[in-house]
C-alpha cells in the first residue's frame, strides 16, 4: 500500500506528512479503505511528534474506518504498542489481546510477527493472572513470572512494577524476592494503579533497597544481578539452580489447572552471561 512507503518519511518529517494526511482526508467521496490509511499516517505523525493522546485518537478512528483493512491492522499495532505503555494495571494489558489479533492482520511480515508474538505473550500473561487468582499466595510465582511477561515481552513497565511489588508483598520471605526488587528498582518511575497497588515512588525505592541490602549476602540473585563484576563460579551455580527452581515451581503452578495456564519458563543456560532480558543496574 501507498501509506507504507509514506510510513518511511514519518521520522524525517512527521508535520508535513500530517499536514498532507490531513488535507487529503477533506477529499470528497474518500473511500473507507483510504480514509483508514490517511487516519494511520496521521496517528503515526503524531505520535511521533510527542502526543500520544490525540494519535491514539487518528488511530482508533482508522480502524473504525475500514476494520479489516491493512492501514487498520497497522494502526491496530502502533495503538497497542502505545496503550501498552500506558498501562497500569493488568486489565489494561488483557484487553489489548483481541487489538493484537487484528494488528496480525498487516501486510508487513515484522508486524505479524510482532503482533503474534505479543498476543501469546499477553495470553500466558492472563493465564497466569488466572492460576494466582486461584490460588492466592500459594501461587505468588505467577506473579513473578507475569511481571517479567509485562517488563520483557510486553514493555508495559507500570504494569511490571505493580506485580514486582504484589510479589514482593505477597512473598517476601521467597527465595525470589531478589529478583522482584531489582525487576521493580528496574522499572521505577513507572507507576501503576493506586487502587490496584500502592506504590510512593522514590519511598518505596528506599524501601527495597533497604530489603535487598537485608538479605543474606550469599543470595544468588542479590550477587549476579546487582554485582555481576565480582560474582564467582560458585554464585553463578547458585543462581542456575534458583532459576530451575523458579522453573520447577511454576510447572507445579501449572499442573494445578491445566497445560495453558502457566507457561513454562525457558531452561536455564549453564552459564549466566549477561542477558538482555535480564534486570541489571
Amino acid at each position: 500500500p501507498l501509506y507504507v512507503h509514506v510510513d518511511s518519511l514519518m521520522v524525517l518529517d512527521p508535520a508535513s506528512v500530517d499536514t498532507v494526511a490531513m488535507a487529503a482526508l477533506n477529499t470528497p467521496d474518500l473511500t473507507p479503505t483510504r480514509a483508514a490509511a490517511l487516519l494511520y499516517l496521521r496517528g503515526r505523525a503524531t505520535m511521533q511528534d510527542g502526543d500520544t493522546a490525540q494519535a491514539l485518537t487518528y488511530l482508533d478512528e482508522a480502524v473504525e474506518r475500514a476494520s479489516t483493512g491493512l492501514a487498520a491492522a497497522d494502526a491496530a499495532y502502533w495503538a497497542t504498542l502505545a496503550r501498552l505503555r500506558l498501562a497500569r494495571r493488568p486489565a489494561d494489558v488483557i484487553g489489548l489481546i483481541e487489538p493484537m489479533g487484528t494488528a496480525r492482520r498487516s501486510s508487513s511480515l515484522e508486524v505479524r510477527a510482532e503482533a503474534a508474538r505479543m498476543q501469546r505473550a499477553a495470553q500466558t500473561f492472563e493465564s497466569l493472572l488466572g492460576a494466582h487468582a486461584g490460588r492466592g499466595a500459594t501461587a505468588a510465582e505467577a506473579l513473578l513470572r507475569a511481571a517479567e511477561l509485562t517488563r520483557v515481552d510486553l514493555d508495559a513497565p507500570a504494569v511490571a512494577r505493580g506485580l514486582y511489588l504484589q510479589y514482593v508483598q505477597e512473598a517476601p520471605q521467597s527465595r525470589w524476592a531478589a529478583k522482584a526488587i531489582v525487576g521493580a528498582l528496574s522499572v521505577s518511575g513507572h507507576t501503576p494503579d493506586p487502587a490496584w497497588v500502592r506504590d510512593g515512588g522514590q519511598a518505596t525505592d528506599d524501601e527495597l533497597r533497604r530489603r535487598l541490602v537485608a538479605l543474606p549476602v550469599d543470595d544468588p540473585y542479590r550477587l549476579v544481578l546487582t554485582d555481576p563484576d565480582s560474582r564467582t563460579a560458585v554464585d553463578d551455580s547458585a543462581y542456575v539452580l534458583a532459576e530451575a527452581d523458579l522453573l520447577r515451581r511454576l510447572d507445579e503452578i501449572r499442573r494445578l489447572f491445566d497445560a495453558s495456564a502457566v507457561d513454562t519458563v525457558p531452561a536455564v543456560a549453564d552459564t549466566v552471561a549477561a542477558d538482555e532480558d535480564e534486570v541489571q543496574f
